[in-house]
């Protein structure tokens, strides 16, 4: 039962935070949208209401989401006159913590060490997902959609995510840490918590950490059980 309750706490923690999402600025030559960032909100927003069944899965710690997650929701932030708060959000992702199956991304990647440094230092876990093709039609998210997806992400300090692209259109909110910001219209921005990136179909982006662990909510409002694609070298 504690178990359900943070887990739908969370999912209404995260509309609520999606609800006050303002898309930060795409920068001075911005970037050639089909749908404008705002409307990308309204349609995450809308998908909540894709979102079915409860049902708790295993949980699978990690040890980057051990050492830094609850160090990270520490530097929620209250809001601003630009920017919402996070400290809700940071809270409930907190108390569902050790209910979310914490995944390592890119499984297939290439074996190097900047690769690995990425690899061990950062994780992902689904709160909404649709449910695994090859497993019997099993949930990997505690909630369904075959329209979205929903999850939250923890980045060590002093890391880069690498730059990487993906079909599916993506929200990226930032729930605490500073970190730095890559698309192509705009040079290593500082993101601070509040802000909301959008990237659209096949957008190159990366972030890069410094003394702070970046904790983020994230979401795909096109092609959800879409892969990513690392861009090394570039």
């Amino acid at each position: 039962m504690a178990t359900d309750l943070a887990l739908w706490a969370l999912l209404e923690a995260a509309k609520d935070q999606v609800a006050r999402s303002v898309p930060a600025p795409d920068g001075p030559d911005g970037l050639d949208r089909v749908v404008p960032a705002e409307e990308r909100i309204a349609q995450a927003l809308q998908l909540f209401d894709t979102v079915e069944s409860l049902q708790p899965l295993e949980p699978t710690p990690l040890p980057v989401v051990e050492e830094w997650l609850e160090p990270a929701a520490q530097l929620a932030a209250p809001a601003t006159d630009e920017l919402p708060s996070t400290t809700d959000l940071a809270t409930a992702l907190v108390a569902a913590k050790d209910c979310l199956r914490w995944s390592r991304a890119y499984p297939d990647a290439p074996k190097r060490p900047d690769v690995d440094e990425f690899l061990d230092n950062y994780a992902y876990g689904l709160l909404v997902a649709a449910r695994e093709p090859d497993t019997d039609n099993q949930p990997y998210a505690p909630f369904t959609s075959e329209q979205m997806m929903l999850g939250f992400t923890i980045q060590a300090p002093n890391l880069l995510y690498p730059r990487h692209s993906h079909i599916a259109v993506e929200l990226y909110g930032v729930i605490a840490g500073n970190a730095n910001w890559y698309h192509p219209a705009m040079d290593w921005p500082l993101r601070p918590p509040g802000s909301v990136m959008v990237h659209e179909e096949f957008q190159h982006h990366a972030m890069r950490t410094h003394d702070e662990p970046l904790l983020c909510w994230v979401m795909w409002v096109t092609e959800p059980n879409s892969p990513a694609e690392l861009h090394l070298d570039i």
